[in-house]
């Protein structure tokens, strides 16, 4: 049996397991006795970090490895408060009937011999990652788009070794981010399913709080599949609530969900809306899938290999020709604001110009949509 805890209760992911073994496991205090079971713990989102170095030049030499277990005292905090966690287990009244005593490391162990203990016990078990992490900075090992090792041909790692952080979680349950984003287009396609159903006849209202109610509906309908399902792919990834939240998001994996993109569409029987989620590690997208149920089609893009349309690549335009432009803005709103409106509409034809720089007019020949301030200069780059 096996649980995840927080220890830190700002922490962004599970920081300690506990697991229970139907057995004696080995002892830094010497041999266990014959006969038990043992409640372990370990942190999940260590602060410590070791080196791997090369011994010499001669490739058949094995690595110098020091993993700086414990290291960093925050480490060792969670640790402490791990084997306080076991201990209050080990007394529950379910286990009356096979407890005799604490043999390890000693029910009388406290203060400088809890730590003591702490640091002779600890030790990995089976789950090592990140030897070899994934991405595109100069310190990664791995091309996250096909594994390839940078800067060797022929060369690819397709272990655990290339996860970028430690998961919260033991690394034979844990998937790749392109296999985590094939099994959220999957789950995204279900929402979206179950929004196709609910199409077709525009919703009658009498006021805001009736078409919000209605708007609600399709939120919870497209939830009640995405939340269950994405939180199965991601235990530790939190919930960003709002979809109209800004700024930056706190350390670790966040799912930004919108369960019905263009949901006033939806309700008014209008074809633009779509089901959308991203996956957002340290600040950073990872992966999103945005699915049009109407045309069956499905966008996906994972950090660092591109974009897909139903698997194709998607590339830039090489079209040059403004005349081939579109401007568009933003989607209507309930009850949006005429004062917001307006400030939309002249923050367009603020940015048109024709291509002599005057101000554009319906009779203008060319326009060029440009942030105010750089017509000039964009003129002259595309003159060249």
């Amino acid at each position: 049996m096996m649980g995840l805890l927080y220890i830190d209760p700002a922490a962004a992911r599970p920081d300690l397991q506990v697991y229970i073994v139907a057995a004696p496991l080995p002892s830094a205090r010497g041999q266990p006795p014959a006969d038990g079971y043992s409640i372990a713990f370990s942190a999940m989102a260590p602060h410590s970090s070791g080196t791997v170095r090369l011994a010499d030049a001669h490739p058949a030499s094995a690595p110098v490895v020091d993993p700086g277990y414990l290291s960093d005292d925050r480490d060792l905090e969670v640790m402490r408060k791990g084997l306080a966690v076991a201990r209050r287990i080990g007394e529950v009244d379910a286990f009356a009937d096979w407890r005799k005593q604490e043999a390890v490391p000693g029910s009388g162990t406290s203060g400088e011999s809890v730590e003591e203990f702490i640091r002779k016990a600890t030790g990995p078990y089976f789950h090592f990652t990140g030897t070899c992490r994934m991405g595109t900075d100069a310190d990664a090992v791995v091309d996250p788009a096909n594994l390839r090792v940078h800067g060797i041909a022929g060369l690819r790692v397709a272990d655990a070794s290339v996860m970028p952080s430690i998961p919260s979680a033991n690394t034979n349950a844990t998937v790749s981010d392109a296999d985590l984003l094939d099994r959220t287009a999957t789950a995204v396609r279900a929402a979206g399913a179950a929004l196709r159903e609910r199409f077709g006849d525009v919703v009658r209202y009498e006021t805001r709080d009736e078409l919000m109610r209605a708007l609600a509906v399709n939120d919870d309908t497209a939830l009640d599949i995405l939340r269950p399902r994405l939180t199965s792919l991601c235990p530790e990834a939190r919930w960003v609530e709002d979809e109209l939240d800004g700024g930056a998001l706190p350390s670790g994996e966040r799912w930004v969900v919108d369960p019905a993109e263009g949901n006033v569409n939806h309700r008014h029987a209008l074809p633009e809306w779509a089901v959308t989620a991203t996956l957002v590690r340290e600040n950073e997208p990872v992966l999103t899938v945005v699915h049009l149920p109407l045309t069956g089609e499905t966008y996906t893009a994972l950090a660092g290999a591109g974009a897909f349309l139903d698997g194709r690549p998607l590339r830039v335009s090489p079209a040059a020709d403004l005349a081939l432009s579109i401007v568009a803005t933003s989607q209507a709103r309930p009850d949006e604001d005429e004062k917001v409106v307006r400030r939309v509409g002249s923050s367009i034809t603020a940015m048109l110009f024709d291509a002599e720089g005057r101000p554009w007019t319906p009779q203008s020949e060319s326009f060029l949509a440009a942030a105010p301030g750089v017509h000039a200069e964009a003129v002259a780059t595309l003159s060249r």
